[in-house]
């Protein structure tokens, strides 16, 4: 925050609305929002699988757009690979 209150972010400060600070969530909390992500585009859990789950919500350290980003990056390898399945195995690159 208080790099954006920089004269050189004026430009960028000036289009934000709105602003706040997400503590980070416990590794539960991650899982939690992965699933209930995989529950609204109707995917079954079994997408990921648990060791992929876990390396996800360990990778994301708590940070809840990091988790997306993850996940999405996931599904993108997936894509790549031609499969339904995440696991171990899907590198992102």
């Amino acid at each position: 925050m208080t790099n954006l209150h920089l004269s050189v972010n004026e430009d960028i400060k000036s289009r934000i609305t709105f602003s706040v600070i997400i503590p980070r969530l416990n590794p539960d909390q991650i899982q939690a929002f992965l699933l209930g992500e995989l529950d609204s585009v109707g995917l079954p859990y079994s997408t990921f699988s648990d060791e992929a789950l876990g390396l996800l919500v360990r990778s994301s350290d708590g940070v809840l757009r990091r988790a997306r980003n993850l996940a999405l990056a996931c599904f993108l390898e997936a894509v790549r690979d031609q499969t339904k399945s995440i696991d171990l195995k899907q590198r992102i690159s």
